[in-house]
């Protein structure tokens, strides 16, 4: 049998102290980003009284690992398919040859830098787990709450709201009644629009990076519209992808209709490998799930 395999890159959340030092070659990847970014990226991973995982260089860490991890799979048997959750989106496109190594570095610590000064303020994100999607659907229209979105869809019994801070509490209440397991998480409501302003300043970012994506050379889906990425609209998409909702679940169904065997996911804290295989479970179907950033090798 053919073997398809799909590697899919975390968003934000994945990172975590002295991430990647157990890929090939990854001291030598941070030494020329930190070239491109004029500052010591390995020194940064190493020392713990200077490492903070919402810094931007945590952001572009998290990405080279994600780039380091491709280049060791990709040498043991090709990858057919890439997907990058949220922030993951900008290391399919380094993956799959959309951008050069420099430009994704930028692109990763700008754009990171712009998700660093959004305040808390009045809006956060709600995870959501052991209840059917079309019922907490149901639930959503009939409470008359009106700042709430689903923020990432992981699967049909896993996703997360963003909204206001408010009408969550009140909304997780009713969720709890019927069984639902709910957890606050301690960022602002990413993948909706309540976070509409932040799109000009990506629109600017883009814009100043003079950025010309080529299309890409290993089939690249989109986690917001689960259509295939070009160079045409890539860009497009980059600039509402903290405004729209992350749809985890759509791509893995494309990718077993497309007869993927093997998921290969890169995730420090082994969340998207839980995610991912538990999606498997459920759809009773033959594909295996490997971790490449806790075993080193896939």
């Amino acid at each position: 049998m053919l073997n398809k395999r799909a590697i899919i890159f975390p968003g934000s959340g994945a990172q975590h102290f002295f991430m990647g030092k157990e890929l090939d070659g990854f001291s030598e990847i941070l030494d020329q980003a930190s070239r491109v970014l004029n500052t010591d990226l390995l020194q940064f991973n190493e020392d713990k009284s200077i490492y903070q995982d919402n810094s931007p260089l945590a952001e572009v860490i998290l990405m080279l690992t994600g780039y380091a991890s491709f280049n060791e799979v990709n040498k043991r048997a090709p990858i057919s398919y890439v997907a990058g959750q949220s922030s993951g989106q900008l290391t399919g496109a380094l993956v799959s040859g959309m951008l050069t190594f420099d430009e994704a570095v930028q692109l990763t610590y700008e754009i990171a830098k712009v998700e660093e000064d959004i305040p808390l303020s009045k809006t956060r994100l709600l995870t959501c787990a052991n209840l059917n999607i079309k019922v907490a659907n149901k639930l959503l229209n009939r409470s008359g709450l009106k700042d709430i979105y689903f923020a990432t869809i992981n699967s049909p019994i896993n996703f997360i709201f963003g909204g206001d801070i408010d009408e969550l509490k009140k909304f997780a209440v009713k969720l709890r009644t019927w069984g639902a397991k709910c957890d606050f998480l301690n960022m602002p409501a990413f993948h909706t629009i309540l976070l509409k302003k932040i799109e000009p300043k990506i629109s600017k970012i883009i814009n100043n990076l003079n950025l010309a994506p080529k299309e890409p050379q290993i089939p690249f889906i989109s986690d917001l519209d689960n259509r295939w990425n070009s160079s045409k609209n890539w860009l497009n998409k980059l600039v509402k992808q903290d405004t729209s909702t992350s749809n985890l679940d759509k791509n893995l169904q494309t990718f077993l209709k497309l007869g993927v065997n093997e998921f290969v996911t890169v995730d420090c804290g082994g969340r998207l490998s839980e995610l991912v295989n538990n999606s498997v479970k459920n759809r009773h179907v033959k594909c295996k799930v490997t971790n490449i950033s806790k075993t080193g090798g896939a």
